[in-house]
């Protein structure tokens, strides 16, 4: 039997918001960040386009070059009438510049079946290198 596309969809979310929380109490434990928490952003901006995004963000104690204060990580669906779009990028906030990117990848597909299997293979690729660059500073 097929499962339905809306607990598709939650399950997915759940798994990722797990795994989201996880990260905060693993990073936590390191003395390298003051706070840790995440976000989640469900928007409604047209009759046709939706968004839903969550985010992970860890201060550091002391900014890098006093300027780099927070490592973060972001990742938003979207959806058109016609089309779904992941979005995901870690990077630093930075007093200066505001957010410096340091890594970004995306996809879309015309149809939902399928596409939210690959959001959350994208999603574990983009907080796999978020918890490798985090240990790593």
């Amino acid at each position: 039997m097929k499962e339905h596309p809306v607990s598709q969809f939650l399950l997915t979310i759940g798994t990722i918001e797990k795994s989201l929380e996880e990260t905060c109490t693993e990073l936590e434990t390191l003395s390298l960040f003051s706070k840790v928490d995440t976000n989640t952003v469900f928007r409604i901006w047209e009759e046709n386009y939706v968004s839903f995004s969550m985010g992970l963000s860890a201060e550091l104690n002391r900014p890098i070059n006093n300027d780099l204060h927070s490592w973060g990580l972001s990742f938003s669906i979207d959806s058109t009438k016609d089309k779904w779009k992941f979005s995901g990028e870690i990077g630093w906030s930075s007093f200066n510049i505001g957010f410096d990117e340091q890594y970004s990848m995306e996809f879309d597909s015309d149809q939902y079946e399928g596409f939210i299997v690959q959001v959350e293979e994208y999603f574990f690729q983009l907080l796999t290198k978020y918890s490798n660059l985090a240990r790593a500073y």
